[in-house]
């Protein structure tokens, strides 16, 4: 069934439960926010904290693109203990005339440009990505300061096709987060993240300068970063009330979030 595709410790949580309201800009650039897909996943548990697992999907959104047949394959391996998990993912998926998306100024979209439209302005990528992902988290006991990190990287590789040409490409995307939690009171929490992206394209073959300007990545090179600060109260274990700050380097552009998120956690049970 559809379900969120096992990829880093975030992207397994709903985006309304999460500690922060303000996805990472590391999250937005490699599945834009969260990544969900229709398939069947198998874990097994080995002993001594170890798991593993594997899966095939149908994947119809970013970062593939629409398929009628399987198009995706993830693998996934595990250990924990009472205080530390650390985890390894990875995951293949074709793409098929998917309009390349990077994050920049302009932030992030819901939406990614269709292919199937003719459009002389539209670069479009066929082949596949891959993805990786380490995630870690480490905490002494329920009530005590936590450290989490997870570390990303995408690389997609095939032809960009372009009123231009159609030149080789390969676009790498490394980027990740740090996140502390630290329990003022039983009920107050402060939480820290900072992060980095750095992006990587390279294009071979006709006119591949003036594709890789049309497609808005000649110099998209140059690093992204934010920080994050959240105070949130747990006044009741259902309900959590939270003020959030954000700050957002886009290369020449940055920009500050501000948020203030009531959250309330409930379940429905069917007898």
């Amino acid at each position: 069934g559809r379900q969120l595709v096992p990829i880093g410790f975030l992207n397994l949580k709903h985006a309304h439960s999460r500690d922060f309201g303000n996805a990472p800009l590391t999250l937005r650039a490699m599945v834009n926010d969260a990544w969900r897909a229709d398939g069947m996943r198998f874990d097994a548990a080995f002993g001594q904290g170890f798991e593993a697992g594997m899966g095939a999907w149908l994947n119809q959104g970013f970062p593939g693109t629409v398929s009628n047949t399987p198009n995706m394959a993830s693998a996934r391996l595990a250990w924990s203990n009472s205080q530390f998990k650390l985890e390894v993912d990875y995951v293949h998926t074709a793409i098929n005339q998917r309009a390349l998306s990077t994050v920049g100024t302009g932030g992030h979209t819901h939406t990614v440009p269709t292919c199937t439209v003719a459009s002389a302005t539209l670069v479009c990528l066929q082949g596949a990505a891959n993805l990786w992902t380490l995630a870690g988290r480490w905490q002494a006991h329920p009530d005590s300061i936590w450290f989490g990190a997870e570390y990303w990287n995408k690389r997609e590789t095939g032809i960009l096709r372009s009123n231009f040409g159609a030149p080789d490409y390969q676009g790498d995307l490394n980027g990740g987060w740090l996140e502390i939690g630290y329990p003022v009171l039983p009920t107050l929490d402060i939480l820290a993240r900072s992060e980095k992206l750095v992006a990587k394209h390279q294009l071979n073959g006709i006119n591949a300068a003036l594709v890789a300007n049309q497609a808005g990545i000649a110099n998209a090179t140059q690093p992204l970063s934010s920080q994050a600060l959240a105070l949130r109260w747990t006044p009741y274990h259902e309900h959590q009330l939270s003020a959030e700050w954000a700050q957002e380097n886009l290369g020449s552009t940055n920009q500050s979030v501000y948020l203030l998120r009531y959250q309330m956690e409930f379940s429905v049970g069917v007898l």
